[in-house]
């Protein structure tokens, strides 16, 4: 038997339909993820090869691979590399 909460019950609805609304908003932005101006996506991907550039690693999880904007360079530094995302339209790209 379950413990069960009228407010933990509404906010879990609430979660899921806004996850659920992320996640359509990201699947839309995919199109044009890769060639819009974004200087959020290109500061992390100057950070990252920065601060990891030169370094090898056995293993790497990416998480919120987006369209795989640093996973090619993960790949250059990992032996494996796992690019996870909930966006199946960015994960397409």
């Amino acid at each position: 038997m379950g413990y069960e909460h009228p407010i933990l019950e509404e906010y879990t609805q609430v979660y899921f339909e806004v996850m659920m609304d992320i996640q359509t908003a990201y699947n839309e932005w995919s199109d044009s993820y890769d060639t819009n101006m974004n200087l959020t996506r290109d500061l992390d991907s100057n950070v990252t090869r920065s601060l990891l550039g030169g370094q090898r690693f056995e293993s790497i999880l990416e998480i919120g691979s987006g369209t795989g904007k640093n996973t090619m360079f993960l790949a250059e530094i990992g032996n494996h590399v796992h690019a996870l995302d909930f966006s199946t339209g960015m994960i397409a790209k």
